[in-house]
């Protein structure tokens, strides 16, 4: 079962804030592979979400620990490490 709007808007706020602790209880409610979850418009991972924000430990983290895919593209054609170096 995909994860309610609630439950991804929690995981992503988590992500932009850098807030390790609540990424990861926001993920324990979530059924399934949360690198799968994309934000509207723009289809951006929660690592982009990240990177966009400068939040360079939560990236760390998300590669790390969920093993998020740093070259993975959102709707746009962006790279997550391209948001870091913007």
């Amino acid at each position: 079962m995909p994860p309610s709007e609630e439950q991804a808007s929690r995981l992503f706020k988590a992500a932009q804030a850098g807030d390790v602790e609540e990424f990861e209880a926001a993920a324990a409610a979530i059924e399934g592979d949360v690198r799968q979850l994309a934000a509207p418009p723009s289809a951006a991972s929660c690592l982009h979400v990240a990177a966009h924000a400068g939040q360079t430990d939560m990236c760390k983290h998300l590669l790390d620990a969920h093993g998020f895919d740093v070259n993975a593209q959102d709707s746009g054609g962006g790279w997550q490490w391209q948001r870091v170096a913007d």
